[in-house]
């Protein structure tokens, strides 16, 4: 981990390994995350482009982090983003 580094109480440790490593070197803020609906289990998209998390609840999705401004319509046709569930 950066020295910088600033991970969140209730983050699984898996979880903020495997987001450490997505950012090369930069650091980085980690937090829980909850949907509008209470739900706390999203599928992450995530492809070269950014990442989204979709509610496994209500269905509803959010950008992560910086990911907006980076997204656009070719990007995730492209990179065909991969699903996995995260708590």
């Amino acid at each position: 981990m950066h020295a910088d580094d600033q991970v969140g109480e209730g983050v699984p440790a898996e979880l903020a390994a495997f987001l450490r490593n997505a950012v090369d070197g930069r650091p980085v803020k980690i937090v829980p995350s909850v949907c509008g609906c209470d739900g706390g289990v999203f599928f992450l998209l995530v492809n070269a482009s950014g990442a989204e998390r979709e509610c496994s609840v209500c269905g509803s999705r959010a950008f992560l982090a910086d990911s907006e401004e980076c997204w656009n319509e070719e990007s995730w046709e492209d990179d065909e983003p991969g699903g996995d569930a995260a708590a």
